[in-house]
C-alpha cells in the first residue's frame, strides 16, 4: 500500500506580521493584533522557524484570559500555546 500526503499550501513565504489572541489584562477580554514575526535572518543558530496554519484553543488559554490560572505570568502574552 502507497501512502501520498499532500498540503494545500507550499508557499514557504515568511509574512512580516500575524493576527494573535493577545491577553492583555487579566480577566478582560482578549484582544486581537497584529504582531511581527520572527523572520529567517532573525533566527540564531540551532533555532528553527515552523509555519503553523491554525492552533487550537486549549482551556488553559482560557483560565489565563479569565485570570484564575494558579500561576499568572506577566501580560501581554499572545494565547495558542497548542500550535
Amino acid at each position: 500500500m502507497t501512502l501520498t500526503v499532500t498540503h494545500p499550501s507550499t508557499d514557504l513565504t515568511v509574512p512580516k506580521t500575524q493576527k494573535a489572541a493577545v491577553y492583555v489584562e487579566w480577566g478582560k477580554p482578549i484582544t486581537f493584533e497584529e504582531r511581527p514575526v520572527v523572520q529567517e535572518s532573525e533566527l540564531k543558530p540551532g533555532q528553527v522557524l515552523i509555519k503553523i496554519m491554525y492552533s487550537g484553543v486549549c482551556h488553559s488559554d482560557l483560565h489565563m484570559a479569565r485570570g484564575d490560572w494558579p500561576i499568572m505570568p506577566t501580560p501581554p502574552l499572545v494565547g495558542g500555546h497548542e500550535g
